[in-house]
């Protein structure tokens, strides 16, 4: 009996795991968040606000509208490290300092704009 249970945790310390299967992870930024403020104060115009989904695949979506007013949908891959935020899309990177309090995700630039944006979940 002893000898059966040696050999299935030996079994289970080296069964190789899927390649194919996607490494998921927690984070707080997990789900849909929409702009509420910015630099100027309460966004209140829907044609100014921008929209961001993190999925725990590191993938994920960005929604805003142009000058014109037409939706813009765009893909992202996201990562954080501490407190940075690196955002993947088109072929550029947004990084941002974050924090998320209560119900609230704030980002803040840190590629010369400073912009400040707060967000609340959706």
């Amino acid at each position: 009996m002893l000898m059966l249970s040696v050999i299935m945790s030996a079994s289970a310390l080296f069964s190789s795991c899927d390649p194919e299967e996607e490494y998921e992870f927690y984070s707080p930024l997990l789900g849909s968040w929409v702009l509420v403020e910015d630099n100027y104060g309460p966004v209140v115009n829907e044609y100014d606000r921008s929209y961001f989904t993190f999925y725990s695949s590191g993938e994920g979506v960005y929604e805003s509208y142009d000058v014109d007013g037409y939706e813009i949908t765009a893909p992202i891959a996201w990562e954080t490290n501490d407190d940075l935020l690196y955002v993947y899309i088109w072929d550029e990177l947004w990084r941002y300092r974050w924090y998320v309090s209560g119900s609230k995700l704030v980002l803040m630039s840190i590629d010369g704009d400073g912009a400040r944006l707060v967000f609340r979940m959706y």
